[in-house]
């Protein structure tokens, strides 16, 4: 019934982790921020997880959440450990501009807005499939209030019609496309910096967290470092080129470093897109997505393939 029920519940899949409670069915789950819902394409069949389940021939979750920071994707991995089946595999983005360190809640973030503060999620693992339906409409009527685009949709709860790709903003577009879009989102990145940023003790903390929260259920944890759009760097910071190119240089070599010394899998793609792949300066549009896919793929196949022939993996 909740399978039924679902498919005509015309949710935004990349608000999959707030409404559905079938992440045991999949091999493969995405947590993190808007770097992984594949906001700026135009068919589903353009996004990262469809373009991974191509890619591995397995099912991949779509479980990132727009908005979300770095407490949030620790709730997105406590909720995980209890609700995906132990073997999986989470790929997880890493934006090298974000600090993780275990800070103290300081207020309401992303997931608890979405779960209330994962007590209704949680109970999911324990109601099953009559939790999968209401858990459904508990988004649809409730945070429905936090996404427009559902409040939008909300008349079509019933239609197999889905506009939650080419809508709005969200659409397959090129960060020097002539609009303002690209350009406001970094104008803005860049009063919120400051020299001093460069130079801070970066806190990673969190990250062994995160790793230590999924291995509990064996859920092994693969970050993903996200790529960065250089030459959008290089056009739009003016006098404040070489400051934020030693920003970002400087960020992505301590995360770097971190992972390695602690033994963390990871996935360089900090310089894997050229800048015809994004949307704006993190957020890879459907040829950016497509570059992104490709190499998580050659990645998880090339490992596997090792696992298989007998051959020392990490």
């Amino acid at each position: 019934m909740s399978i039924l029920l679902a498919k005509y519940a015309n949710y935004d899949p990349r608000s999959a982790i707030t409404c559905r409670n079938d992440v045991a069915r999949y091999e493969y789950i995405l947590l993190g921020d808007s770097a992984f819902c594949s906001y700026y394409v135009d068919a589903e069949g353009e996004t990262l997880w469809r373009r991974l389940e191509a890619g591995t021939g397995k099912r991949v979750f779509p479980g990132a959440l727009n908005a979300a920071d770095s407490l949030d994707f620790l709730d997105q991995a406590y909720y995980v450990s209890l609700a995906a089946r132990p073997g999986s595999t989470v790929l997880l983005n890493l934006i090298p501009t974000r600090d993780f360190g275990e800070k103290e809640r300081s207020h309401e973030k992303t997931f608890d807005l979405l779960l209330g503060n994962n007590r209704w999620a949680l109970a999911g693992t324990f109601l099953g499939e009559p939790y999968a339906v209401a858990n459904i409409y508990k988004y649809r009527y409730l945070y429905g209030l936090y996404d427009s685009t559902a409040i939008k949709n909300f008349p079509e709860i019933f239609s197999r019609s889905k506009s939650y790709f080419k809508t709005r903003r969200y659409f397959d577009r090129t960060w020097n496309d002539g609009s303002p879009f690209a350009r406001e989102r970094y104008d803005k990145f860049l009063e919120v910096m400051n020299v001093g940023k460069i130079y801070d003790v970066v806190d990673y903390t969190g990250l062994e967290k995160i790793r230590k929260v999924l291995s509990s259920n064996n859920i092994r944890t693969i970050f993903v470092i996200s790529p960065v759009n250089h030459e959008l760097i290089e056009q739009w910071s003016g006098d404040r080129l070489q400051d934020m190119q030693a920003f970002f240089e400087t960020r992505t070599t301590k995360l770097k470093n971190y992972l390695s010394l602690n033994n963390f899998e990871y996935i360089d793609l900090s310089r894997s897109v050229d800048s015809s792949g994004f949307a704006d300066l993190t957020h890879t549009n459907a040829a950016g997505e497509m570059i992104v896919a490709g190499e998580i793929v050659k990645y998880i196949n090339g490992r596997n393939m090792k696992a298989s022939s007998g051959q020392q993996v990490q």
